[in-house]
């Protein structure tokens, strides 16, 4: 599947559709656009419950419920890119998401909620996916892209969930110890807000002073985000595991791998001419994935 971009009369349409989109909404024909995130459980006008989330709801206290999208939405997500895009949809879940703080959502969950959004803004609209061979012996058809377009009820997700929940067993962290250092270590969930703080150290610490990012920062801040060795930073806390032997750095990456929630979608495929189902695992977001109408 390709990345495409709105072109500048597709784009100037939108702004268009959100500038009468305000104007109703200063007139009251419009709902506000940003409502207080709660805590209490609460059913809100035009809003619908997130179900079959990934970690099933396990790790939250109240209920998720989400709302379709609307022009100042796309207009963001049209203009994503891979740097911008954790921002951007941290903004768009803040509109349309409520029940939660979209920091506290958990990574596994991200995914399931952000293609939930487009199906309640498009629900007539297939998913994209390239073409593929039939695995079938006895039909090898291939299927084109045009056939190869898949519905919401096609995704499911597959997770470790169960196995997470009884380690955690109903605890907020899991404490574990390095066995060089005999340091006691604390492990969390990971959270949209671990990636936030991650990048934030990132951009303070090297974008914002021009220096380039040495190879692994990125990937070890990702790691690091979710632990809890006793500093006041996460900086600080980068530092501390810099500083390790390498078995108590493999100690880490293990626990981790152990105990992190993490999920993998999977997308049931049925071929058009023999009707065999096939799974297929992975599926990578496109902001094109918000844009099945060709608007002219």
């Amino acid at each position: 599947m390709k990345d495409q971009k709105l072109s500048d009369e597709d784009i100037a349409i939108l702004k268009q559709a959100k500038q009468a989109q305000d104007t109703m909404g200063s007139m009251g024909m419009n709902e506000p656009d940003s409502q207080p995130v709660v805590e209490e459980e609460k059913v809100y006008e035009n809003f619908i419950e997130i179900s079959d989330l990934p970690s099933k709801g396990t790790h939250y206290k109240n209920k998720i419920v989400g709302q379709p999208l609307k022009v100042n939405d796309l207009l963001q997500i049209q203009s994503m890119d891979e740097f911008n895009i954790h921002d951007r949809i941290d903004e768009i879940f803040r509109r349309r998401i409520r029940g939660i703080d979209p920091g506290e959502i958990l990574l596994g969950d991200e995914l399931c909620i952000a293609l939930w959004l487009r199906e309640a803004s498009f629900p007539q609209f297939k998913f994209p996916l390239e073409g593929y061979d039939c695995v079938n012996p006895k039909c090898k058809k291939y299927v084109d892209a045009s056939m190869a377009q898949f519905g919401f009820e096609d995704i499911s997700y597959e997770s470790n969930i169960e196995e997470v929940n009884a380690k955690f067993d109903g605890k907020e962290f899991v404490e574990f110890e390095l066995p060089h250092s005999k340091k006691i270590v604390k492990l969390v969930q990971k959270k949209r807000k671990h990636v936030t703080q991650a990048r934030k150290v990132i951009q303070e610490n090297y974008y914002d002073k021009k220096i380039p990012v040495p190879d692994g920062v990125e990937e070890t801040l990702e790691i690091i985000s979710i632990l809890d060795l006793g500093k006041e930073s996460l900086l600080e806390t980068m530092q501390e595991v810099a500083q390790l032997e390498a078995l108590d750095f493999i100690e880490i990456l293990k626990q981790v791998n152990n105990h992190v929630f993490a999920s993998d979608i999977v997308i049931n495929r049925t071929c058009p001419a023999c009707k065999e189902g096939t799974s297929l695992k992975g599926y990578p977001f496109r902001p094109a994935l918000y844009f099945p109408i060709d608007i002219q």
